[in-house]
C-alpha cells in the first residue's frame, strides 16, 4: 500500500495581483477536493501574515498527487502563476514521520 504524500507549499502575491490569485485559488482548491486520491486540501491565511498564502494538502499516494498535478486545472492555473506571484511557490513534499 502506497504511504499518504503531504505537500506544505507558500505562495506570496503581488499586492496588486491578490484578489485575482486568490480567485484562481479558489477554484483549484474545489476542483482538487473532488480529484481521486485527494484526502485534504486545506488554503489558509493567517492573520499576522495575510501576505502569505499557506496550502497543506495530503494525497493518497504519489501517483495521486502526479494525477493532480497533470489535470486540467492544476495545469492552467500553473502556467501562469508567476503573473500573480512575486517569487516562486515554496513547497515541500513530505510523508508523515510520527
Amino acid at each position: 500500500m502506497s504511504e499518504p504524500v503531504t505537500i506544505l507549499a507558500i505562495q506570496y502575491p503581488k499586492p496588486d495581483r491578490r484578489d485575482a490569485l486568490l480567485e484562481r485559488i479558489r477554484s483549484l482548491a474545489l476542483d482538487a477536493r473532488h480529484e481521486a486520491g485527494c484526502l485534504e486540501y486545506r488554503v489558509v491565511i493567517a492573520p499576522e501574515r495575510p501576505e502569505a498564502i499557506h496550502f497543506i494538502e495530503q494525497w493518497a499516494s504519489q501517483q495521486a498527487l502526479d494525477a493532480h498535478f497533470r489535470s486540467d486545472t492544476f495545469q492552467a492555473f500553473w502556467s501562469v502563476r508567476m503573473e500573480y506571484l512575486e517569487r516562486e511557490v515554496d513547497i515541500v513534499v513530505g510523508t508523515d514521520f510520527v
